[in-house]
């Protein structure tokens, strides 16, 4: 058992031929691996190079040419402007100081009219590149210089995209005012005597037949001045003063300054006297001097030296004040141009040859305007009534919150030309976006006027609160402290003709003042109070504590107005 042990032992360390076959095998198998190996790297080399090679090839830019285009379009461009060529072939025009773009070729107008001119072929691309192609079909010369085609060419040739339609228009006359002139052209498009619903709103629309001022407006005759036409200036005298009417017809009938020189009169009932006077030049040598009927009321030819000026005397009045002497010497010199205005006796114009516009018309008119109407300020201006804007500055100062708080209004330049307006006042905040500065400050106030009344649909019953009402009450009040004046300065006037004492009692003054006063208390007399001589208040003195108060008693019963500016 033991040998036969150790044999088999020695037998297992002994080597035999199996052994030998299986390492001949594993080395083949080893001999394969390498080689796949082998392929594997060259196979991985290989698809690197290649994509090197393609990413070389992606570093080229594409670009894109038209060949059979003019080879005239990068000349001749105007100035600020380049010829770039775009991604797709075509050529781009950019303007370089504003950025702006166009596929089309810019061309300098010059001289020539807008409307009327011929135009440059190489303006229109589709067209140019017809005719080129049509020119190198048939062997031709392609270089043209300056090519034009006519406005008939062009409506031939746009007849094949576009769909014409041809109107006639009657020819206007361009010596007479453009706003007549706008006014005739949209009569002219409605020739066949259809109602038209919508007019575009670039166009003036022509003024309603019940408009309360139609009758109110004076011609001005404007002398055109450096070249330019005579024209004629619709004004409206209505509601202003002799002074502010003298003005504005010698700045623009004559071109040239009114004068007034005040004196003092010692003796005379009214204290002083007002002269007026005007800077003589060619139209005042024109139109007054050398004007008999003109001449014939002035009377005599007054002139004056003064500095490098000579000033022409063109008329006079007295006054107790130097206010009323100079409005009285307005309205002297105003009726040597027109006649027919009528001043009260404090120089505001109130009628033309005698007609005069009720203000019950003028609310019955705008109580079909509504308060956000854009063209409300000019229709404004052309009645004598109150501006929007105008109007908003009387309501803010009747506002409880005023004084406590301000009404801020600011207006900027938006980034595509339009001007944005502002107003604040409290917490209520208006932004306004417009064309026209001049226009859109009142569109603002009335859209503000609108917050303040929500209540409120037209400008009649706006201007009935700030407006007609409020001018009345004024002229009422002025009225009233005129008269108890006139009855003062008579009282002592008698007085020193008949050298009595002037500390004696004016019973007529007294009575005038005893009247108004009753009158005062009728008007007030329902909202009185009686109150027992018990219940006596201590006054508030320091105006601290009585802000305080007032303060609080606005907060225990405050009013909707007062509530919408917290």
């Amino acid at each position: 058992m033991e040998n036969n042990s150790s044999q088999s032992i020695v037998n297992d360390n002994k080597p035999t031929s199996i052994d030998e076959e299986d390492t001949h095998t594993l080395d083949m198998e080893l001999q394969e691996s390498n080689d796949s190996l082998i392929d594997v790297i060259t196979t991985m080399e290989h698809n690197s190079s290649k994509q090197d090679v393609e990413n070389k090839g992606s570093d080229k830019i594409v670009k894109h040419f038209i060949t059979n285009c003019v080879s005239t379009r990068t000349q001749g461009l105007p100035e600020g402007w380049k010829a770039i060529a775009h991604d797709s072939g075509h050529m781009l025009y950019l303007n370089l100081a504003t950025r702006i773009a166009t596929y089309s070729k810019p061309f300098d107008l010059k001289e020539g009219s807008a409307r009327h001119h011929h135009t440059p072929l190489s303006s229109i691309p589709c067209l140019e590149q017809k005719k080129h192609m049509e020119r190198v079909n048939q062997n031709q010369e392609t270089l043209v210089k300056d090519e034009t085609i006519s406005p008939e060419e062009l409506i031939k040739y746009s007849k094949q995209i576009y769909d014409y339609e041809t109107k006639f228009f009657d020819k206007i006359d361009r010596s007479i005012p453009k706003g007549l002139r706008k006014r005739k052209f949209i009569d002219s498009l409605h020739s066949n005597k259809e109602k038209v619903e919508i007019v575009p709103a670039h166009q003036p629309t022509k003024p309603p037949e019940d408009f309360p001022s139609n009758d109110q407006l004076i011609d001005i005759e404007c002398p055109g001045m450096n070249g330019k036409k005579d024209k004629v200036v619709k004004f409206n005298p209505i509601g202003k003063s002799s002074t502010n009417i003298l003005h504005e017809y010698v700045q623009r009938s004559m071109k040239t300054k009114v004068y007034y020189v005040e004196e003092k009169m010692e003796f005379d009932i009214d204290t002083f006297r007002c002269n007026g006077y005007i800077v003589i030049n060619e139209l005042v040598q024109k139109n007054l001097i050398d004007n008999k009927k003109v001449v014939s009321k002035v009377g005599k030819i007054e002139k004056i030296n003064k500095e490098d000026e000579i000033h022409l005397f063109i008329g006079s009045g007295k006054g107790k004040s130097k206010k009323e002497a100079k409005l009285k010497a307005g309205v002297n010199c105003v009726k040597l141009f027109h006649e027919d205005l009528t001043f009260d006796e404090s120089g505001v114009c109130n009628a033309i040859g005698g007609k005069k516009v009720d203000n019950d018309d003028i609310i019955e008119f705008f109580k079909s305007v509504d308060i956000d109407n854009e063209n409300l300020a000019d229709l404004c201006e052309k009645s004598g009534q109150l501006l929007p804007g105008k109007i908003l500055q009387i309501a803010i100062k009747k506002h409880p919150s005023y004084g406590v708080r301000e009404l801020s209004t600011a207006h900027r330049t938006m980034d595509n030309g339009n001007y944005l307006f502002t107003l604040k006042f409290g917490n209520i905040l208006i932004e306004h976006e417009c064309k026209n500065k001049k226009n859109g400050k009142h569109v603002a106030a009335q859209k503000f006027l609108k917050c303040l009344h929500p209540d409120l649909k037209t400008w009649g019953e706006i201007i009935e609160i700030y407006g007609t009402k409020l001018q009345a009450s004024k002229d009422s009040k002025s009225s009233t402290q005129d008269d108890i004046i006139k009855l003062a300065t008579k009282f002592l006037e008698e007085n020193r003709i008949r050298s009595k004492h002037s500390c004696e009692p004016n019973y007529e003054v007294l009575n005038a003042l005893k009247e108004h006063h009753k009158k005062f208390f009728e008007n007030y007399k329902e909202e009185l109070v009686e109150q027992h001589i018990n219940d006596y208040k201590k006054p508030i003195l320091h105006p601290d504590i009585a802000a305080k108060v007032s303060r609080k008693k606005e907060l225990e019963n405050p009013t909707p107005l007062w509530k919408n500016a917290l």
